[in-house]
């Protein structure tokens, strides 16, 4: 649906000089003209621009902006104007979308009890920071974004993967709504070890519902729609590929995006799993199952040189649907055409690889042949000269990482889940930042894709990377020396954390220990119910690397084998 507005004046003595401006309120309705000056008269009806401009102003800086404070202690890094820029900027441009559109919805009624947002350009992305990102700061409205997004599971029959004019579509991988729910479920409410949450997201939301639209996305094939893009179409909701997924465990060539696909359902899976494991639900052991059959898409086999490296084995693969493994047109440092009739969606098999299972990084580490080995792919992941197209508009770099394509978003923190390697995590993500980021018109290493590259470069600059639908964050490194976050604002369980980050500068800024609330960590990794607590979060900087992090690995679903 698109929105303009035609309006006239007559040219009189009055207005005709350069210098005369004519200042008029435009109303906007997606229901009708009516409603539209409805909204003029209850809105601006005797506001002038300036006035607007001052509220508009005033409404950035109360509820975005003012969320994260640089404190101004003196110290050079705190000084830093161009961190800062970027800081604030991400912010503003993370804040921009989905559009609360209350009141709007021409297909159903809403109000403050039943809010509705649209413009969720692009969950497939925005699950992974921006998401979580709006739980942290912007609480209130994230409850009413949650509240949202079930509405439309309720009203339009599937929850959304793309969703832009109040109409669904299209989905790229998985069904990633499913991990946003499951995500805000966890933390608020209750986690799948039982942990109990403060309660944050308000009571507007109705998990047992959002259940039911989660169950609804993982079991029910959903209504073919022919789309150009793809040979297989069910494009627009849902996940069109369900009837391998259910029958084979895996998905063949027979569907398109196959790979990314068949290791995406399983993420979805895994959400629903910590999901009903919360509500104590009988779907529990079910989707506990499927949380595993990403491994069903892995090919202990598929190999690939770089040479003056190494060989590396172990990649997800195309798969037939007697269980071989297809090689045509398949090559780990590619994605093919990258497109949607393709294995891949814009991401390489080696990116894929990183981000098939974040729920179950024992098991990938395994698969790759152990810590050594795991590290030494991640090492080769970033070296330059080795990194081949994936699309349009994503290619940054010459390394297999891609630092504007969020599947590559949580590669850089995964040395977090070796013991001793938290120093390689803050080596990558330090340079990614300077290397691809900045505040120039062109900043960011790709589409900013409705928030999830800014969200991505604030948790890098305040130390902090959110694993989805898990209560945790992995600690990378503050680029301030000192931060004061507002958490949970406007809720009961609002509070404050402080993130410092002691001898910091351009040559000391590895850390030597990190400690929560004056006591020394031996994990690089830390809750978000000790986090939603409040409290001060510290790192104490140093000139050269120091592996400090020797105690608990962050969770997987599978167990650790090695010490």
């Amino acid at each position: 649906m698109g929105i303009g507005a035609l309006f006239s004046w007559k040219r009189t003595g009055a207005n005709a000089s350069a210098e005369h401006v004519i200042e008029s309120r435009v109303g906007i309705s997606y229901i009708s003209a009516d409603q539209a000056c409805k909204n003029v008269a209850k809105e601006v009806s005797s506001v002038t621009f300036e006035d607007a401009v001052a509220q508009a102003q005033n409404e950035w800086e109360s509820k975005i902006l003012s969320s994260i404070e640089v404190i101004d202690d003196g110290h050079e890094t705190s000084r830093n104007d161009t961190l800062k820029l970027m800081l604030y900027s991400a912010l503003y441009q993370t804040g921009l979308l989905p559009t609360d559109k209350t009141g709007e919805n021409p297909h159903w009624k809403t109000s403050d009890r039943h809010p509705y947002y649209d413009d969720h350009y692009t969950i497939w992305d925005t699950y992974r920071t921006v998401t979580p990102l709006y739980h942290m700061l912007f609480t209130n409205t994230y409850t009413r974004v949650l509240s949202g997004l079930i509405s439309i599971f309720t009203n339009d029959g599937y929850l959304p993967a793309g969703r832009i004019a109040n109409w669904n579509g299209r989905v790229q991988g998985g069904t990633h709504a499913d991990m946003i729910l499951a995500d805000a479920y966890v933390k608020s409410v209750k986690a799948a070890n039982g942990q109990r949450g403060r309660n944050e997201i308000g009571g507007i939301v109705d998990w047992h519902e959002a259940f039911k639209a989660v169950l609804n996305d993982a079991d029910n094939l959903p209504i073919h729609n022919e789309d150009s893009v793809t040979f297989d179409g069910a494009t627009k909701e849902g996940r069109g590929a369900l009837d391998d997924y259910l029958s084979l465990h895996y998905i063949t060539r027979n569907h398109t995006r196959s790979i990314s696909r068949g290791v995406e359902y399983s993420q979805n899976d895994f959400a629903i799993y910590s999901f009903a494991k919360g509500l104590n639900a009988p779907e529990a052991a079910r989707f506990r199952d499927r949380a595993d059959w990403w491994q069903n898409q892995w090919n202990p086999t598929a190999n690939t040189t770089l040479q003056g490296v190494g060989t590396f084995t172990g990649f997800p693969g195309a798969r037939d649907s007697d269980g071989s493994w297809n090689f045509t047109n398949y090559d780990p440092l590619t994605c093919g055409g990258c497109g949607w009739s393709d294995d891949i969606y814009e991401a390489k098999v080696w990116e894929t690889a990183f981000s098939a299972a974040p729920h179950d990084m024992a098991k990938i580490i395994t698969l790759m042949g152990g810590d050594e080995a795991f590290v030494k792919r991640l090492d080769a992941s970033f070296l330059p000269g080795f990194g081949t197209s994936v699309g349009a508009n994503n290619d940054a770099g010459s390394a297999l990482f891609n630092p504007g394509n969020e599947p590559s978003f949580m590669t850089p923190f995964l040395y977090n889940y070796v013991k001793g390697n938290h120093w390689r995590t803050v080596n990558q993500s330090r340079a990614i930042v300077d290397d691809f980021y900045s505040a120039e018109k062109n900043g960011y290493p790709g589409n900013i894709d409705a928030g999830a590259l800014p969200s991505w470069l604030i948790f890098n600059l305040i130390g902090l990377y959110p694993v989805a639908a898990q209560p945790i964050y992995l600690l990378g490194a503050p680029r301030f020396s000192s931060l004061k976050i507002r958490l949970f604002p406007g809720t009961a369980q609002a509070t404050w954390l402080w993130i410092r980050a002691e001898n910091l500068s351009d040559k000391s800024w590895y850390p030597q220990k990190v400690l929560w609330n004056s006591r020394e960590l031996d994990r690089s990794w830390i809750t978000h119910f000790e986090m939603g607590a409040g409290g001060n979060l510290t790192f104490v900087m140093g000139e050269e690397p120091k592996k400090w992090d020797f105690g608990e690995r962050p969770p997987s679903l599978s167990p650790w084998p090695y010490m």
